[in-house]
């Protein structure tokens, strides 16, 4: 019975602290859409084409990655790669929850970081990379927006919601929602030539 008793306190000590550990990812203030392209080093849409989990070496252990091999439709800044005229790009994140290889003792995953799906389409803003050459998006999944449509129809949503991307009164509720793909593109475009004092 008393084991009982200190088995089931021990499960809600772990339950309450992985939650808590979880929390900052969760809890995170949203950010302006400018806030967001300042800090991003690339900003494109692109159509996931591949997704290979696979590790880097890194001193003596290996971090398990996902290689995402990506088309790009649009670039709204920044450099995309090495071939100026090739319009596919890599970019590697760290891998989910469970890829580690066992005792590592390595935290492989940040949480909040996003994960994309093969055959969707994405507009990234993209921190730079590591010096492991690992990618994350500005905000974790602030940075990451699912478009779905085409057209005049199509739409973005992070993994927030949008809420806070466009608001200027910070007393405001911030709004949350799809916005079309088309008016969010004009905004960066618009924040970028400011940026870049033009």
């Amino acid at each position: 019975m008393q084991r009982s008793i200190v088995c089931r306190l021990f499960l809600v000590f772990v339950l309450i602290a992985a939650g808590r550990a979880r929390a900052p990812a969760a809890t995170a203030r949203p950010v302006t859409l400018e806030v967001l392209c300042k800090h991003a080093d690339r900003i494109l849409l692109g159509d996931v084409l591949s997704a290979k989990n696979e590790t880097l070496l890194v001193g003596r252990r290996r971090i398990p990655v996902v290689t995402y091999r990506i088309r790009v439709v649009d670039a709204l800044k920044g450099k995309l790669g090495e071939d100026p005229g090739s319009r596919e790009v890599e970019m590697q994140l760290p891998a989910r929850p469970g890829a580690a290889p066992s005792g590592s003792g390595i935290l492989t995953y940040i949480p909040g970081a996003p994960r994309l799906e093969t055959g969707n389409r994405y507009l990234l803003l993209v921190a730079p990379p590591s010096a492991l050459g690992c990618s994350l998006t500005v905000g974790l999944g602030q940075g990451c927006f699912r478009v779905i449509g085409s057209g005049e129809s199509a739409a973005a949503l992070n993994e927030f919601g949008n809420a806070g991307l466009l608001e200027t009164d910070r007393h405001e509720q911030p709004r949350r929602g799809p916005i079309r793909y088309s008016r969010l593109a004009e905004r960066i475009r618009e924040t970028v030539r400011k940026e870049a004092g033009e």
